[in-house]
């Protein structure tokens, strides 16, 4: 193998989408990977080394633009087809634990001339033999198998919250699918929603639409053949999100004279909430201009920016279940 060599060290299994390859060069240099078979050679995969934080510096995850198959070859090279090119590979088909390619007889000769059947050979006593090597539709033993890792770790947690959210043409109602506290066992786990492209996207939007079953899968951060999948379902409320002062607990506001002359709004609930100050325009927050609120831990919110250099006087703080009409005041007096 060449020195700096582009090898081929997972995923090289039949019907695969993507392998990984590892090599000793920066960051950002092209990778291209080539089956080989039936005395063609063809394109499958270009990436770039290290396109993928979760598996770190000097690897890359070459997607596959072609399938591959049982007996073809791969190797990968560096920026172009026969430079630092690595070891070939053969593809295999995936199977738990390892294909040793030892290919048991058909017949046994005992004594050199009484001919029997296998089977009966073991049925007799005859111990297990291996008469052929066969390396086809198979792997080299001696590589690890991702396959082969423990499957008690792939664990996890699912959590589902109805709320609503503004996504870009008005408020609707959505419930979102978050998943976390993975065993550290995973490393920077991965994850898969509904089927779709393997991301560290660990938090799903879902609305009315995607009402029904749904699945995410959870992947380790190196491996692709152990995982744990969770079903779970959405319900989604149809329509546009009902006036809800009753989800509001408690509003208020906060004074810092010191600073600013700030007032920052503060509410109380486990909906995403909006807030404004009636007749003050402080040149960030608009008069009448309603700010979505950040939320945190207990059900706090609060407006991300606070209002700077407010004159003394009376206002009215204004507050909503984001997406509503009915609103919550309570009188704000500014006098310092």
């Amino acid at each position: 193998m060449a020195v700096n060599a582009a090898q081929i060290v997972e995923g090289h299994y039949q019907g695969s989408a993507e392998v990984i390859v590892e090599c000793d060069e920066a960051d950002g240099t092209d990778i291209v990977v080539y089956r080989y078979g039936n005395g063609t050679a063809t394109l499958v995969g270009t990436a770039e080394l290290g396109n993928d934080t979760g598996l770190g510096s000097g690897k890359s995850r070459v997607p596959l633009t072609e399938n591959i198959s049982i007996g073809n070859q791969l190797v990968a090279y560096v920026e172009e087809q026969w430079n630092q090119g690595g070891d070939p590979v053969t593809v295999y088909e995936l199977s738990d634990g390892l294909r040793t390619g030892w290919r048991g007889p058909d017949v046994i000769y005992l004594n050199g001339d009484v001919e029997i059947s296998y089977e009966e050979y073991t049925q007799i006593g005859g111990q297990e033999i291996a008469s052929v090597y066969d390396p086809q539709a198979t792997i080299n033993n001696t590589v690890n198998r991702c396959g082969d890792a423990p499957k008690q770790f792939a664990d996890a947690t699912l959590i589902l919250e109805k709320t609503t959210a503004d996504l870009g043409a008005g408020v609707v109602n959505v419930e979102y699918a978050t998943t976390g506290n993975f065993n550290p066992a995973l490393g920077a786990a991965r994850v898969q929603w509904d089927g779709g492209a393997i991301t560290q996207d660990y938090q799903q939007t879902y609305v009315f639409a995607d009402n029904g079953a749904h699945t995410v899968k959870i992947y380790p951060e190196n491996l692709d053949f152990e995982t744990k999948e969770f079903p779970f379902t959405v319900a989604v409320a149809a329509g546009t999100p009902a006036p809800a002062v009753a989800d509001i607990r408690a509003v208020a506001y906060e004074i810092n004279p010191a600073a600013n002359r700030q007032v920052t709004v503060l509410a109380y609930s486990d909906r995403q909430l909006e807030s404004r100050i009636v007749g003050l325009d402080d040149g960030t927050h608009g008069s009448g201009v309603w700010v979505a609120m950040s939320g945190s831990t207990g059900g706090k919110w609060q407006q991300p920016i606070p209002f700077q250099n407010v004159p003394n006087g009376n206002y009215n703080v204004d507050c909503r279940v984001q997406g509503t009409v009915t609103v919550v005041t309570v009188a704000l007096k500014v006098d310092f």
